[in-house]
């Protein structure tokens, strides 16, 4: 089944950024890196909010960001966290071990690419609690773009693995 694909409105994207410029003004203020343990970027701020929307847009559910600031919150709905990415060449899901700790065994996980025409493909999703069983643990000789170094060890899990984004219940 082909993977639904979302396109935002200027204001919809607008709305996103504005949200993704806030919060990257609030981490950088707070010395919080990002996920990879690297400096704050805008640009997958502003993509990573974008792609929550999109989510959120299909689903019919709230987009969390919009109602609120806390970092132990979905992303979408009451129990969905987004992962983004605009490379077209990187085609996997990832589940770090701080994201269990954070979030908890009932949180499902989303991967949401970029299309080359600027949409948000809903690639799949699984529960965290099939990491272990649709995924492969370690560091996968991934590095971090901005530090150079090896990320550290995470659960990855290939979009075919995932299930189709149609499938979803209770997000």
């Amino acid at each position: 089944m082909e993977a639904p694909v979302i396109y935002l409105t200027d204001e919809e994207k607008a709305m996103c950024d504005e949200y993704a410029e806030k919060f990257h003004a609030e981490i950088k203020e707070k010395g919080i890196p990002d996920a990879h343990d690297g400096e704050p970027d805008l640009n997958d701020e502003r993509f990573g909010h974008r792609s929550e929307y999109a989510l959120s847009k299909y689903l019919g559910v709230p987009w969390t960001a919009k109602i609120t600031r806390d970092k132990l919150s979905p992303d979408v709905g009451t129990r969905t966290q987004v992962r983004s990415s605009y490379r077209f060449d990187y085609h996997r899901l990832i589940i770090r071990p701080k994201d269990m700790r954070k979030y908890g065994e009932d949180q499902l996980y989303v991967l949401v690419l970029h299309s080359e025409d600027g949409g948000h493909i809903l690639a799949g999703w699984c529960h965290a609690s099939e990491r272990n069983v649709l995924g492969k643990f370690g560091n996968m000789g991934v590095v971090n773009r901005r530090t150079g170094k090896p990320r550290p060890p995470c659960w990855f899990i290939e979009r075919d693995n995932l299930h189709p984004i149609t499938e979803i219940k209770n997000p």
